[in-house]
This record gives C-alpha cells, sequence and structure tokens, in this order.
C-alpha cells in the first residue's frame, strides 16, 4: 500500500532512534532535497507531495524514528488511527 505526505508537511530535522533502513531513506530525501530545513520551527518539510511504499515508511521518515504507520496516523477530528480506519473500511464494505 502506498501512502503520500503532502508538500508542506514537516518531518523531525534528524533520525533519533536505532539505525533502519528508513534512516538511509530520511537522509536520502534531504539529499534530494524533498526534505528542506524549514527554519522558523526547526523542522524538514516536504518541498514536494512524496509517495512512501507503506504507511509506516512515512511515518518513520516523518518522527525520525522506527514506527508503525497503521498506528501512528490519525484520521484529523475522528481520533481514530489508520489502521482502524482501514479496517473500519474493510469491514462495512465486504465483497468489493
Amino acid at each position: 500500500m502506498r501512502f503520500t505526505v503532502l508538500q508542506g508537511s514537516h518531518a523531525r530535522q534528524s533520525w533519533v532512534s536505532t539505525p533502519h533502513a528508513y534512516k538511509a531513506l530520511h537522509e536520502a530525501l534531504v539529499r534530494d532535497r524533498v526534505l528542506v530545513p524549514d527554519p522558523p520551527g526547526g523542522l524538514l518539510r516536504f518541498a514536494r507531495d512524496y509517495v512512501f511504499a507503506s504507511p509506516s515508511a512515512a511515518a518513520a521518515v516523518v518522527t525520525g524514528r522506527n514506527a508503525n504507520g497503521r498506528i501512528e496516523w490519525r484520521i484529523q477530528g475522528s481520533g481514530m488511527n489508520f489502521g482502524e480506519w482501514q479496517l473500519r473500511d474493510i469491514v462495512s464494505s465486504p465483497g468489493t
């Protein structure tokens, strides 16, 4: 499942967890100027929309640490995490 982080979204400036493949992805996005400094907040900003291979890859790059995207991402205004939303959508539309 692909997961898109939109232009203007913020990410942690550096990796703060144990080394992981997502650390290399974070560094590559900085090197490729997909993530650029956003000085007022000391964060990085997505210079363009970026499609990740999974919600977890996106969550890890944004938080600067290993992350489970199904738990970390929240549906705005609902309190529901992405995994709960996915399950609800699957259960409510059987056979599609």
